[in-house]
C-alpha cells in the first residue's frame, strides 16, 4: 500500500491535536476517575427533640455531596419542622447524603426554648459515627470523619 501525503496529513493533525489537548483535559480525568472509584458511605443526618410532639429547629445546616465527584458543601436550610413521633417516639428531622472515606461529616440545628435536641451521624443508617445531646434551647453539633469500609 501507498502511502500519500493526502493519508498522513489528517492523521498527523489528529495526533497534534491530541498531543495538545491531553494535557489539557489529561489531569481532570484522571482526578476523575480517582474520585469516582473512592470508597462512600450512604449517610444519615438526625435530629430528635425531647417528646413525641414536633418541635421547630432552627439554624439547621448539615455537609452535603451531590455525588462522590463532589466536594461536601454546608446546606443550610435554616427553620425546619420535626416529623411528630408515633408509639412514645421522639420527633425527628433526617436528611440522607453520601460521604467519601476520611472526609468531614457535620451537622447542627438549634432547638426550641425549653427543648433539648440530639443530633446523630449514621452510616448505612445502622452505624452512629457521632451523638450529642444540647442543654434546652442551646444548639447541638455532631461531626466526625467518615471511617475506613471493614477489611
Amino acid at each position: 500500500m501507498k502511502i500519500t501525503a493526502s493519508r498522513i496529513r489528517p492523521l498527523a493533525l489528529t495526533v497534534g491535536a491530541a498531543a495538545l489537548l491531553l494535557p489539557l483535559t489529561g489531569c481532570s480525568v484522571i482526578d476523575a476517575i480517582g474520585k469516582s472509584s473512592q470508597d462512600a458511605w450512604q449517610l444519615s443526618y438526625e435530629v430528635t427533640t425531647d417528646g413525641s410532639a414536633s418541635a421547630t429547629l432552627t439554624d439547621v445546616s448539615y455537609l452535603d455531596a451531590d455525588g462522590r465527584l463532589e466536594e461536601a458543601k454546608t446546606k443550610s436550610i435554616g427553620t425546619i419542622e420535626t416529623t411528630a413521633g408515633t408509639g412514645g417516639a421522639a420527633a425527628k428531622w433526617k436528611a440522607d447524603s453520601i460521604v467519601v472515606v476520611g472526609k468531614q461529616t457535620r451537622v447542627s440545628a438549634t432547638p426550641p426554648a425549653g427543648v433539648r435536641a440530639t443530633c446523630r451521624i449514621l452510616l448505612d443508617d445502622t452505624k452512629e459515627i457521632a451523638s450529642a445531646t444540647s442543654d434546652p434551647g442551646k444548639p447541638v453539633t455532631c461531626e466526625a470523619k467518615a471511617p475506613e469500609f471493614p477489611k
